[in-house]
């Protein structure tokens, strides 16, 4: 049983796989100053919201609980 085909050289795959790369749409620098201002903010809220969390917790488990009788 014989293939009609040619084979697929190294070449070949070079050159569609530069073909695919050039068709891709940008995405974008990875180390653009929008990317790493928004990773900075990103950071500061997770630590705000790590911060409230814990202080939260801590308050309620230090509440001083006052209990006023009358007589």
């Amino acid at each position: 049983m014989k293939n009609n085909e040619t084979e697929i050289t190294r070449e070949d795959l070079v050159s569609k796989l530069t073909e695919l790369r050039e068709s891709m749409p940008y995405l974008g620098d990875e180390n653009s100053p929008v990317s790493e201002s928004s990773m900075k903010v990103a950071a500061a809220a997770i630590g705000l919201a790590a911060v409230y969390f814990f202080g939260w917790r801590r308050g309620r488990r230090n509440k001083t609980v006052v209990e006023v009788r009358r007589i």
